[in-house]
């Protein structure tokens, strides 16, 4: 029975990709893996690029002051500027490539972080872009982009001096930057301006639970038909609702769920191809490796080469 892809933890992550530990120990404080809040620009000089896909393993989000920066979350190819901010969600899958010139602040943590100080975990789905189905840019008129800037320099501020000593202090900044970002999130992500509201939100409830359901099922569910069955609605509504929200229908999205799940295994594991095509519930390895050439231009031992040779 295939298995779920663990995400990296902070210290495998770092060790992999850091260029000098030491400088990155002297950024991140004890309980870095929890919380952190540093500079954009301090963070990323100290990674040797480019960094292949991999799962997230706490929630990250960036927010430039300025310049541009460049990430692949999940599968889409992402570029945010001055006053938008990027996230990462636990879970996620993510890659970048080249070193970007911008300034700005990174802020990550874990659900607990926030949990211990204010309860029940269910409060934090009142933040749809901390879910893997989210939209990952978000962009922030004038005003509120001053808030976010004030509230992320607080936060580094505080965590560069005492790293997460005075928890209660992040945590409340930290909650105050969530709902900043869920008032731009909202606004900016409404569905089918000709439809009502009633169905704007029935369809969007859809891709929701469609995407839910891929990160939780891909390795062994491929079906349109399965995946409609679970959600309790016919094969041709989610093929026409998700085609209507996403512009993807649900088989390229199936597609290219797997093909992500590959590139992880294929850069985090030394796995051989058969075994990854099998993990991800594809028991003929030629289909598997001519599904994945015809999604990247390359095969999977091409991929894991290139990776190897970056």
């Amino acid at each position: 029975m295939s298995k779920p892809i663990k995400p990296r933890d902070a210290a495998s992550f770092t060790s992999t990709y850091a260029q000098s530990q030491e400088a990155l120990a002297a950024m991140i404080a004890p309980g870095g893996g929890r919380f952190m809040a540093v500079r954009v620009e301090e963070m990323f000089r100290l990674f040797r690029l480019p960094i292949p896909p991999n799962r997230a393993y706490i929630h990250t989000i960036i927010f430039l002051t300025s310049g541009e920066a460049n990430m692949t979350i999940g599968s889409e190819k992402c570029t945010i500027h001055e006053n938008q901010c990027l996230v990462v969600p636990a879970g996620q899958v993510f890659s970048f490539d080249k070193p970007d010139v911008n300034t700005g602040f990174l802020c990550s943590f874990q659900n607990d972080f926030l949990v211990e100080k204010f309860g029940q975990e269910s409060f934090l789905k009142d933040f749809v872009f901390l879910s893997i189905w989210g939209n990952p840019v978000v962009t922030f008129s004038p005003d509120q982009a001053s808030w976010m800037a004030v509230l992320m320099d607080r936060m580094q501020t505080e965590y560069a001096a005492s790293g997460i000593k005075h928890a209660e202090i992040l945590q409340a900044q930290l909650v105050a930057l969530l709902y900043e970002i869920n008032r731009a999130y909202q606004i900016e992500n409404i569905y089918f301006d000709t439809l009502s509201k009633k169905d704007t939100d029935r369809s969007a409830r859809i891709v929701h639970q469609f995407r839910a359901l891929l990160t939780s099922e891909i390795t062994r569910v491929h079906e349109v038909a399965e995946y409609a069955r679970m959600m309790h609605i016919s094969p041709n509504h989610l093929n026409k609702t998700v085609r209507a929200v996403t512009g993807k229908s649900p088989v390229n999205w199936i597609t290219e769920s797997i093909v992500l799940e590959a590139k992880v295994l294929l850069g985090q594991t030394n796995m051989p191809v058969n075994e990854i095509a099998a993990s991800l519930g594809l028991f003929d390895a030629s289909y598997f490796s001519r599904l994945f050439k015809k999604q990247t231009g390359m095969t999977p031992l091409a991929f894991r080469k290139m990776i190897e040779k970056s």
